[in-house]
């Protein structure tokens, strides 16, 4: 072989090889910038909040208080309705479930929402009318959390995380539990009217002691928080909060104070109010009409029973009237009664609506029997 073709062939294998490393070295790039774009593209989808505040609403030991829980939205991170927020909390501090969570920067017409807890975690979903625009700040105000005992808990024992933003945020700062109190607090719990009629409304409301208290109470209906009654704030060491109800047979209230920075928190004996049973009232005429001044003939009669049809010995008194006027006071026996109209009681050529009113008594709601009509002639 002559000297020019073996330094051609050189020369051609040399090509080769250099053709061929630039080819790795173009693959290993394109590679690499996949694997850049593939990690870019799972951070954009395990984004955090930029930023998260925890404040108890008391720091001392033991008491139960309303966190308020600040966070901000990532710029990928806004909220709309159906989305949730998963708040972590120290596993010390004890959560109690079915809250109402009440969202502050989320819309106008965003509703409070009832918690889910799991452990230490509580998670909530955001209603219909409630949204938070990609980095912008909301808050939310969690009740029901009780404090352990006096120590420092570790801001990164505490996090917030949304279904938008999948990375947790740790809180700002450690969250700092004081010494209980040596100062112990009393508190009682009453319920009014009582006795409770079977439907309607009561108030119920907790007196604290010493009268300097402040903080908070929530009110318990057997054991569960009652709706529309957590957290309200003392005045003057008193709380008091309306509740609806549709029956009384099995409420047993209990007011829990929060206590404070100087007071422990205390809760009081629980109070059953007593249920009155719902009744009915019933009217009867002798007669559907009479002459006037002889309205003395006629004879009215009365009987109360309970509604459910319970067997049972119903005291007080039914007002026979009509009207505004009151024709009789019946007291009853055996649950019945009547009495008799005097004459010229009523005005004469006119035709009266008479019906009964039971006054009700310590086990029993009042109650009105239907019209009868009556009739005076001439």
């Amino acid at each position: 072989m002559s000297f020019l073709r073996i330094a051609a062939k050189r020369s051609t294998n040399r090509i080769q090889h250099r053709s061929r490393r630039i080819a790795t070295s173009l693959v290993s790039i394109a590679a690499l910038s996949g694997l850049i774009a593939m990690f870019s593209l799972g951070a954009a989808y395990a984004s955090a909040p930029t930023s998260a505040t925890f404040a108890p609403g008391s720091t001392a030991a033991n008491a139960l208080s309303t966190w308020t829980v600040s966070f901000t939205t990532s710029s990928a991170g806004a909220l709309s309705s159906g989305n949730t927020i998963s708040v972590v909390f120290n596993p010390n501090f004890t959560l109690a479930a079915g809250q109402s969570v009440v969202f502050t920067g989320f819309g106008s017409s965003c509703p409070a929402a009832n918690d889910f807890v799991n452990g230490n975690v509580v998670s909530v979903t955001l209603s219909a009318g409630c949204a938070l625009a990609n980095s912008s700040s909301g808050t939310l105000s969690i009740p029901g959390i009780t404090n352990p005992g006096s120590a420092t808990y570790s801001n990164a024992t505490f996090s917030v995380a949304t279904s938008q933003d999948t990375s947790a945020v740790s809180g700002a700062s450690n969250i700092v539990i004081g010494a209980a109190s040596t100062t112990a607090s009393s508190t009682t719990v009453a319920v009014s009217p009582n006795p409770t009629p079977p439907i309607g409304q009561v108030a119920i409301t907790a007196t604290v002691s010493p009268s300097s208290a402040t903080g908070s109470v929530t009110f318990f209906d057997n054991g569960s928080p009652v709706t529309g009654c957590t957290t309200i704030n003392l005045a003057s060491a008193i709380a008091t909060c309306a509740t609806s109800y549709t029956s009384s047979g099995n409420t047993s209230y209990v007011a829990v104070y929060s206590g404070n920075s100087s007071l422990t928190g205390s809760t009081s004996a629980t109070v059953v109010p007593v249920a009155q049973v719902e009744t009915r009232t019933s009217i009867m005429l002798r007669k559907g009409s009479d002459l006037y001044g002889a309205e003395n003939r006629q004879r009215i009669t009365v009987s109360v029973s309970t509604v459910d049809g319970t067997p049972a010995t119903i005291t007080g008194t039914v007002k026979a009237m009509a009207g505004s006027q009151v024709l009789c006071t019946i007291n009853l026996v055996s649950n019945r009664g009547h009495c008799g109209l005097t004459a010229r009681e009523l005005g004469g050529h006119h035709t009266y609506r008479i019906f009964g009113v039971y006054s009700g008594a310590t086990s029993f709601a009042t109650s009105k029997s239907d019209n009868q009509l009556y009739r005076i002639v001439g």
